[in-house]
């Protein structure tokens, strides 16, 4: 083939660049379908259950109370359960990304960790409540108190810690390479920051307390991503490649 000759069926690649790639779904529509099934499960379940956030102290008479909302805490559950799923989808498309663009740091696996991190223990809490929503013969409190504490902190500051992870490790390589704005850098390490201590509050109730503080910042790593993934491009600029009107050396 004569050199510099067009590919067959197409025309020549842009110099200096390399073919654009498929490399999976697109990752915005991921992290809005994960995000949109979210907040409909925390609208089902705080809107038809009365928000079902028993706390470590609950008494047997507010556990048993707040379970007769078996099918809204039933639908929140299955609408969370299928929040995991593309949470899961994107970290390893946003992984696979990152190594195409270039990405050899740890970030990316940090990502990929932290992503199906976050996704299982979605899946843990929402899987908790639908437990919790099947009618006993013979309820024990002190038991369906005990799965409730479970899917609480699993669903809530464990799943936060992986989302933390999964938008340092978008956000940090990003920050070192100019893939995205400066400004929605700085957003992502402060969201992934907090993400990170909101595991503090696993040292008392707080999670039942700050129940809606850490679904609101849930949502927000959410959309995020959803910024990160429609911005993060798709190819990178080749490090050797020529710059216009520049001629090469003999």
């Amino acid at each position: 083939m004569i050199e510099g000759a067009p590919a067959p069926g197409g025309a020549a690649a842009a110099p200096g660049r390399r073919p654009a790639r498929r490399d999976g779904p697109p990752l915005a529509l991921l992290a809005a379908i994960s995000a949109a099934l979210l907040l409909a499960a925390y609208l089902v379940t705080g809107l038809l259950a009365g928000g079902f956030s028993l706390s470590p102290a609950a008494t047997a008479a507010s556990v048993l109370g707040e379970l007769r909302h078996s099918d809204a805490i039933r639908t929140g559950a299955v609408l969370g359960f299928g929040s995991a799923v593309p949470l899961g989808i994107y970290a390893a498309t946003v992984s696979a990304r990152l190594r195409n663009l270039g990405i050899r740091a740890p970030g990316a696996t940090i990502a990929l960790f932290g992503g199906v991190f976050a996704a299982g223990l979605l899946s843990v809490g929402s899987l908790a409540s639908w437990a919790l929503s099947e009618p006993l013969a013979s309820p024990q409190p002190a038991l369906l108190q005990v799965v409730q504490n479970i899917g609480l902190a699993a669903a809530g500051p464990g799943r936060l810690a992986g989302l933390g992870l999964l938008l340092a490790g978008v956000a940090v390589p990003a920050a070192f390479t100019g893939l995205l704005p400066r400004p929605l850098v700085a957003a992502g390490l402060g969201l992934a920051l907090l993400d990170e201590l909101s595991t503090l509050t696993l040292f008392s109730d707080l999670p039942a307390r700050l129940g809606v503080a850490l679904a609101v910042l849930g949502l927000a790593s959410l959309a995020w991503l959803t910024a990160a993934g429609a911005l993060l491009p798709l190819t990178r600029q080749s490090p050797g490649a020529r710059r216009p009107g520049r001629t090469p050396k003999e």
